[in-house]
C-alpha cells in the first residue's frame, strides 16, 4: 500500500460503493482518493450517478459544464475547512453539502446538485488503510444524517478499509508467491545448467583424456615383452580404463543431462522405463494427443518442460523401483492442449503420507512441479502401492 490513493482492484472499489449505497439508501455514495504527497483529492470510475434524480442532474450539468463527469472530480485537500478536516486532520464531517463541497466544483453545479439532485446533506469519513488516510467515503442525501445513519456510515467506512487492506495483503501474498516460484525456477534452471556443463565435460574432455591415456598405455604395452607380468597388468589397466570410459563416464553423463530429451518426451520417458526394467516392469502409456504433439508432425513440448517431467518421472520411478520394491509400474501421459499430466502407479510397499516425512524423491517432485507453476499429489497406503500425479502448464 502506497500513499497515492486507494490501491485496490476497480471492481472492489465499485463493490464497496454499491454496497454502501444499498445499505444506507442514501442518494449518492462515492469513494475519493487522497495523495498526501501532492495534497490532491480525486474521484475515480466508482463515482457515478445511479439514483434517477441524479441522472436528471447529469443531463442538466452537461448544459452548465460540458464534459463534466463525477469520476473526473479533483481538488486540493485544503480547498475548504471541511475538506481539510477530512484529509489533513483525519476526522469525519457531517454538514450541509454546500459547505463540504464549496470550491470543489463549479458553484452552479453545486447548486444544481442540492436543488435538483437532492444532495443537501453530506457525511464524509476518512478511509484509513494501514494507519494512513488514503481517501474518504462520502455519503450524500436529501435528509440530515441522524445518529443511527452516521453510525451505519462509519461502520461501512471501517468495512471498506478492511476490504482494501485485505486486497492489498492478497496482492502482496500473490507477489510473494510469484517471486518464490520465480526463485525456484531460477534455482532449478541453474542446477540443470550445472548438470549440463558437467555432463558435457565428462562426455568431452574427460572421455577424451581417458581415451588418450588408454592409447598411451597401449603404446607402452606394445614395447613390453608379451610374456612379462607388466604386459598383462597394463592390459588389465587398459581394460579398466575402457570400462570406466564406456560405462561409468557415459552413464554419469547421461544421468546428469540426458541427451535423449532432445529426441522428444516419449523417447525420454521410455528410456527411463528401460533403465528401470531390471528391477520392475514399467509400462508407458500416452494418450493420442500426447503422441501427436510429440511426434514429427506435432508442435512438440518445450524442452524445459520435457526435462522437468523427465526429472519428476525419474524421481517417481526411483521411489517405486528402489525404495518401494514394486514389481509393476504404470506411467500415463495426457494433455488437453493447456496442461501436461503424468500419473505414476506402482504395486510397491506403499506408505502413510501423513506419518512419513517426504524423502528426496518427493521433494524433487514438489520443487520441479512448483517451479514450473504446476501441481502434484501423492496417494499411498501401506501394502497398497503409491500413485503420484503431476500436472504442468504448457
Amino acid at each position: 500500500m502506497t500513499a497515492a490513493g486507494v490501491r485496490a482492484h476497480p471492481s472492489l472499489l465499485q463493490e464497496i460503493v454499491e454496497q454502501a449505497r444499498t445499505a444506507t439508501r442514501v442518494r449518492w455514495v462515492h469513494l475519493l482518493h487522497y495523495d498526501a504527497q501532492s495534497g490532491r483529492v480525486w474521484a475515480g470510475p466508482s463515482a457515478r450517478f445511479a439514483h434517477p434524480a441524479l441522472q436528471r442532474l447529469a443531463g442538466l450539468a452537461a448544459g452548465v459544464a460540458p464534459g463534466f463527469h463525477p469520476g473526473r472530480l479533483e481538488f486540493a485537500a485544503d480547498v475548504n475547512p471541511w475538506v481539510r478536516r477530512i484529509y489533513l486532520e483525519g476526522r469525519p464531517v457531517c454538514a450541509p453539502m454546500r459547505e463540504v463541497a464549496a470550491g470543489t466544483v463549479d458553484a452552479r453545479l453545486l447548486e444544481l446538485a442540492c436543488t435538483v439532485g437532492g444532495l443537501s446533506h453530506t457525511y464524509s469519513s476518512p478511509l484509513r488503510v494501514e494507519g494512513r488516510v488514503v481517501g474518504a467515503l462520502a455519503f450524500h442525501h436529501a435528509r440530515p444524517f441522524g445518529p443511527q445513519l452516521r453510525r451505519a456510515c462509519e461502520a461501512l467506512v471501517r468495512l471498506a478499509a478492511l476490504a482494501v487492506e485485505r486486497d492489498a495483503a492478497v496482492r502482496r501474498l500473490e507477489a510473494a508467491v510469484a517471486e518464490l516460484a520465480a526463485s525456484r525456477r531460477v534455482a532449478v534452471e541453474s542446477a540443470e545448467r550445472v548438470r549440463r556443463e558437467v555432463a558435457y565435460a565428462l562426455h568431452g574432455r574427460v572421455q577424451t583424456r581417458l581415451l588418450v591415456a588408454w592409447h598411451r598405455l597401449g603404446q607402452v604395452q606394445a614395447r613390453l615383452d608379451p610374456a612379462s607380468p607388466a604386459h598383462a597388468e597394463l592390459g588389465e589397466v587398459r581394460e579398466l580404463l575402457d570400462r570406466l570410459r564406456e560405462e561409468d563416464v557415459r552413464h554419469l553423463s547421461h544421468a546428469l543431462h540426458p541427451a535423449v530429451i532432445r529426441a522428444g518426451l516419449l523417447p525420454a520417458v521410455r528410456s527411463l522405463a528401460d533403465a528401470a526394467g531390471g528391477t520392475a516392469a514399467v509400462e508407458v502409456r500416452a494418450s493420442p494427443a500426447v503422441v501427436f504433439r510429440d511426434g514429427p508432425a506435432g508442435p512438440g513440448f518445450p524442452e524445459a518442460l520435457r526435462l522437468a517431467l523427465y526429472r519428476i518421472l525419474e524421481a517417481a520411478l526411483g521411489n517405486a523401483c528402489r525404495h518401494a520394491g514394486a514389481a509393476h509400474v504404470e506411467v500415463e501421459l495426457h494433455t488437453d492442449g493447456e496442461r501436461l499430466r503424468a500419473v505414476v502407479r506402482d504395486d510397491g510397499a506403499g506408505f502413510d503420507p501423513r506419518a512419513v516425512s517426504p524423502g528426496l524423491g518427493l521433494k524433487t517432485i514438489a520443487l520441479l512441479a512448483e517451479a514450473h507453476g504446476g501441481r502434484w499429489a501423492v496417494e499411498s497406503a501401506p501394502g497398497r502401492g503409491t500413485r503420484v500425479e503431476v500436472e504442468l502448464p504448457l
